[in-house]
């Protein structure tokens, strides 16, 4: 497991990127998102302390060797790996990282076979935990329009983006508000984009003779700068993607990008009009051409935490996204089921099951009611239910048997 977490920091870390930074060591807020940074730093070194403290290395030689690890890294990442810069930041996320999984391997028995006591608080603690961040994640996904001036481009030339979308733009408008050239909006127009935005109006782009075969490329982006987007189209191959600022991504977080499939048409000279917008909780996208009308309507959810840490600043939400929600509840919750099976004694289960119950109807029923997003998929209940009960009868099995 040691070999193993080395072998995979000094991948993730010194792999030479494209690009030099020039980033300033102190810097706290670096990069484009720099709280997932932060977070995929800290979870890195989870692995490598929790090793260290399952081999029995003291906690004073364990917290050395993470700390020169960390060093040893952002020392090369500084003079020796082009495009990686140094970070105090990444320092102390890393070795804190460590600490986590120290601490962790140091008291697996406690995690894992439970008197009934300390089960109970941890099912306790790990459930106000899964709900505050269910609240916070609901909370993160409310529309939030970046601080002014603000820019519109069309056809940009941008760094995160593999392609450049070349071919002709009809027309970019937000409501009533028309996009003609790539400047600076002014004031007035930037307000009024906003109140458009904030009563959900949706942003139309009209494109024609489109290229299929490209990849992941800007149509036009409103944008408040360097680092945050205000809202923007882009094009994947056949795919049209929609992307609208929320409050995570001020906070340094992945913002939610939306996929509507098959748009575009194989062969040139088609006319294509998208439109796309979120409002209370709803993603609402649409793709008009000859060959029809394509529809997409996807609810935000407050399970979707998970998507604001993805280490891939392109991934956007398919159908996948019910999948991927899902095992993220079926992990959390058989953990969560498992630790209230053991939470009781042989006879005493109605205290435990209506816990869990409470537990299920806050995070999906009234956290998304409160924070105005509808409430969540029938398949995330579906998770949280077979995988709450599947934790909770192997732990009814182990401590009866």
């Amino acid at each position: 497991m040691l070999l193993a977490s080395l072998i995979a920091v000094a991948v993730l870390t010194l792999t030479p990127t494209e690009g030099a930074a020039e980033i300033s060591f102190w810097c706290l807020k670096c990069g484009d998102r720099p709280a997932v940074d932060l977070l995929l730093n800290i979870l890195l070194f989870v692995p490598l302390g929790a090793a260290l403290g399952l081999y029995g290395t003291r906690f004073r030689s364990a917290a050395f060797f993470a700390l020169a690890c960390t060093c040893l890294i952002e020392a090369l990442q500084f003079f020796a790996v082009p495009g990686r810069y140094a970070s105090a930041r990444d320092i102390m996320a890393n070795f804190s990282g460590a600490l986590v999984g120290y601490a962790l391997a140091r008291h697996w028995q406690i995690l894992v076979v439970p008197n009934h006591r300390a089960a109970r608080i941890l099912a306790t603690m790990s459930a106000i935990l899964w709900l505050g961040t269910q609240a916070f994640t609901a909370w993160a996904l409310g529309i939030w329009p970046p601080p002014e001036p603000w820019w519109a481009q069309l056809r940009p030339a941008h760094d995160d983006y593999p392609a450049v979308f070349t071919d002709q733009i009809v027309g970019v408008s937000v409501g009533s508000i028309q996009i003609r050239h790539n400047d600076e909006l002014s004031s007035d127009d930037a307000d009024a984009i906003r109140e458009q935005l904030l009563s959900g109006a949706p942003f139309r782009v009209v494109v024609s003779d489109v290229e299929s075969a490209r990849g992941e490329a800007p149509i036009a982006i409103i944008s408040a700068g360097p680092v945050y987007d205000v809202a923007w189209w882009a094009q994947d191959e056949r795919d049209a993607v929609l992307s609208v600022t929320v409050r995570g991504t001020l906070l340094g977080l992945r913002t939610p990008s939306i996929r509507l499939a098959d748009v575009f048409p194989i062969a040139r000279g088609d006319t294509v009009a998208l439109a796309g917008s979120y409002s209370h909780g709803w993603y609402e996208l649409q793709a008009e051409s000859k060959s029809g009308v394509r529809h997409r309507a996807l609810s935000a959810s407050p399970s979707w935490g998970w998507a604001f840490l993805l280490p891939f600043p392109l991934w956007t939400f398919a159908s996948t996204v019910f999948w991927l929600t899902g095992l993220y509840l079926a992990a959390v919750w058989c953990v969560l089921g498992y630790w209230n099976g053991r939470s009781v004694g042989a006879g005493n289960v109605s205290v435990a099951v209506c816990r869990m119950a409470i537990g299920i109807l806050l995070g999906l029923g009234l956290v998304p009611i409160l924070f105005g997003l509808p409430i969540a998929h029938w398949s995330e209940w579906v998770a949280v239910m077979v995988a709450g009960s599947v934790g909770w009868i192997i732990a009814r099995a182990i401590t009866l048997g």
